[in-house]
C-alpha cells in the first residue's frame, strides 16, 4: 500500500469511477474525489478520503477558472497524481494539462482522439483504411440510404444478416441483428430506441466475443488483459497473440493515451479475429482483472510515478460478485472453501454499503 501518496480521482462517470476507486484503493488508499456532481453516490464510499464538489465540464464556460480551482485544491491537499475514469474526465485533464502541470497527470488523450475512437464510424473507417481486421462497415446517415434501390448494394457489400447500431454508445444499447433488407428498413425508419441517424451497418461475424483491455501512453500499451465471457456470470482471462497484436496496431494508429477497451470477435469457421469497436475509458470489469491478478489502474499509476509496473498477469476464471454472493446465501458453509481472492472481494464489497443504501433511499440521502 502506498499510503503516503495522495491521489485525486477526477470523477464524472459514476458507474466507471466506482470501479476505478475500488482498484485505486487496493494500492493507493489516500483518494480525494473531485466530482462534478454534488449528489454523486461515490461521495458515500468508505474507500475515499475526501469528496470535493467542483463543477468541471469539457464544454462549459469559464473552465480555465474551474481548472485553476482544481489545481488549488490539489496543492492544498498535496495531491501527487490526478487519475481519471471516464472519457470526459480524460478530455478535461488533457485540455487543461497546462494549468494542472504541478501534479502528475494520468495518461489522457485529446477530445479529438477520444472522438475518433469512440465514434464507431470514424473508428471503423480508420481500421479499414489501415488494413486492420474489422467487419466491413457502411454509414446510414439519411433515410435515402435504405431506399429500395440501395438493397442490392447493401447485399453485395455487406450481406445479411448484418449488425445495425448507433455511431455512439456502449453496453450493447441499440445494437440489433437484422436478417433482411425489410427488417433493416423498418429499424431505420420506424420508432425504435437508439435508432436516431446516423447509424452504421456492419458485416455480422458469426463467432464468439473476446475483449482486450489496456492502458497506454503515446501509442504504446503499458498494461493489458485479454478476457472472454464463458457465460453472463463468468469471465475467463487468457492469452491470445492475434488479439494482442491487433490491440498494439490500433493503439499505435490512433497514438492513443489512457485506458481503453476493445470489443473483438473470433470467427467460428476460420478462427480469424475481428475488431468491432472501442471504448476510450476504463471498463466495468476492471476490478475483475484485479481479482484475477492484474490491477491495471495500479499499473498505470505506478508507471506515471516512474515506478516498476505490472504489464500483464490476469489469468484464470473469474465469477462475478453477485453470483458468488447468491451461491453463499444458498450454501454459506462453502465460504471457507473459496479462493482467498474471492473471500477478499466479497468483504471488500459488503463493507462499503453506503452507496447502495444511498441509491435505495434516493440521492438526497445523507445530504
Amino acid at each position: 500500500m502506498n499510503s503516503h501518496v495522495n491521489v485525486a480521482l477526477l470523477s464524472g462517470d459514476e458507474v466507471i469511477d466506482f470501479k476505478v476507486l475500488y482498484c485505486l484503493y487496493r494500492a493507493y488508499p489516500n483518494i480525494h474525489i473531485i466530482c462534478n456532481d454534488e449528489k454523486s453516490l461515490i461521495k458515500y464510499s468508505r474507500y475515499k478520503k475526501s469528496f470535493k464538489y467542483i463543477p468541471w465540464s469539457v464544454s462549459g464556460e469559464g473552465q480555465d477558472t474551474v481548472a485553476t480551482q482544481i489545481k488549488k485544491y490539489c496543492d492544498v491537499e498535496n495531491i501527487k497524481i490526478i487519475v481519471t475514469g471516464g472519457s470526459e474526465s480524460a478530455i478535461f485533464l488533457h485540455k487543461y494539462k497546462h494549468i494542472l502541470s504541478d501534479q502528475i497527470l494520468f495518461p489522457a488523450s485529446s477530445a479529438q482522439t477520444i472522438e475518433n475512437t469512440d465514434n464507431k464510424w470514424i473508428f471503423a473507417t480508420t481500421l479499414m483504411a489501415e488494413g486492420i481486421s474489422t467487419p466491413f462497415t457502411m454509414l446510414i446517415d439519411t433515410e435515402e440510404a435504405v431506399a429500395d434501390e440501395k438493397k442490392e448494394e447493401l447485399e453485395e457489400k455487406i450481406g445479411f444478416p448484418m449488425i445495425v447500431k448507433p455511431v455512439h454508445g456502449d453496453g450493447g444499447l441499440g445494437v440489433r441483428l437484422v436478417h433482411d433488407f425489410e427488417q433493416l428498413k423498418d429499424h431505420v425508419l420506424g420508432s425504435y430506441p437508439y435508432n436516431d441517424l446516423p447509424l452504421i451497418v456492419q458485416e455480422y461475424i458469426d463467432g464468439w466475443d473476446i475483449d482486450h483491455s489496456f492502458v497506454s501512453v503515446d501509442g504504446t500499451i503499458l498494461s493489458y488483459a485479454v478476457q472472454r465471457w464463458e457465460n453472463p456470470d463468468v469471465l475467463d482471462f487468457c492469452k491470445n497473440e492475434e488479439v494482442e497484436k491487433l490491440a498494439v496496431q490500433i493503439v499505435d494508429v490512433f497514438d492513443y493515451s489512457g485506458p481503453g477497451h476493445l470489443d473483438m470477435r473470433i470467427d467460428y469457421k476460420e478462427g480469424k479475429v475481428y475488431v468491432l469497436e472501442m471504448n476510450p475509458r476504463f471498463w466495468r470489469s476492471v476490478p475483475a482483472a484485479m481479482w484475477a491478478g492484474l490491477n491495471i489502474v495500479k499499473s498505470a499509476v505506478d508507471a506515471s510515478l516512474g515506478k516498476e509496473y505490472a504489464k500483464e498477469g490476469a489469468r484464470g476464471t473469474y465469477v462475478l460478485p453477485g453470483a458468488k454472493i447468491k451461491r453463499l446465501i444458498k450454501k454459506p458453509w462453502t465460504y471457507f472453501s473459496l479462493p482467498k481472492a474471492d473471500r477478499e472481494e466479497i468483504w471488500f464489497i459488503l463493507t462499503d454499503p453506503m452507496p447502495q443504501l444511498a441509491a435505495f433511499f434516493g440521492k438526497g440521502f445523507g445530504g
